[in-house]
């Protein structure tokens, strides 16, 4: 059976991320819709998916292409790979860091808050500070873990 999108907005309202996965294929996908896309089942229900994700690409906006947003520019827009639904890549907004320590794979947690394009909230992510990118890791470490 088909759902709309309110699952998933009474989901973020509660501080839950949950994506369309479908019962007969066991795989998540995004965006939702009457089939699955990956075998045409339409046997999908709304699962819980941890909060945490990996970065897939983003960019850095910096000229408003809307005049709503004149005012939030610079932000990070990125699309996320949440890690237990391997391939559903969501859009979405990357807070509280400096661009320049973004990098592909980097591990991510979601916040529940508005993204810069909409005053409804909406999982955007912060980078996870238990995670050292390799440039920030001692180069005596690098070496030894080599050995």
């Amino acid at each position: 059976m088909y759902r709309q999108p309110e699952p998933f907005l009474e989901a973020v309202k509660a501080g839950r991320l949950v994506l369309p996965f479908c019962d007969d294929c066991s795989q998540y996908h995004w965006y939702p819709m009457p089939r699955c896309p990956h075998c045409s089942s339409d046997q999908i229900a709304w699962r819980d998916v941890k909060d945490v994700a990996r970065l897939f690409t983003w960019t850095v906006v910096r000229h408003a292409f809307a005049p709503e947003l004149a005012d939030k520019v610079p932000f990070v827009l990125a699309l996320v790979e949440p890690t237990e639904a391997p391939g559903v890549r969501l859009v979405t907004n990357i807070y509280d860091c400096d661009p320049s320590d973004l990098h592909i794979g980097a591990l991510l947690r979601a916040d529940f808050r508005c993204p810069v394009w909409s005053d409804t909230p909406y999982p955007v992510f912060c980078i996870d500070q238990t995670e050292m990118h390799p440039r920030d890791i001692p180069l005596e470490s690098s070496i030894k873990e080599q050995q």
